[in-house]
């Protein structure tokens, strides 16, 4: 997993942000198919809570599960 310094200029933050993201993600993984998953990370992120970002990545998980169903 890459976070670019360009966007998260502080590495502590992009370390929390990798370790928030592969947590939903293993929280996530069975009702998400077998896919390859590219996550981009946008400047700004850095300043939500561990709360926020969570809660955003499993609307991300929800809405990939939706759409790989519609197939």
């Amino acid at each position: 997993m890459v976070v670019s310094k360009k966007n998260i200029p502080k590495s502590v933050e992009r370390n929390r942000i990798k370790r928030l993201t592969r947590e939903s993600f293993r929280k996530a993984r069975s009702q998400i198919p077998q896919l390859d998953v590219v996550v981009l990370i946008r400047k700004g992120l850095d300043g939500l809570p561990n709360l926020i970002i969570s809660s955003k990545m499993d609307t991300l998980w929800k809405d990939l599960h939706n759409k790989t169903d519609e197939r």
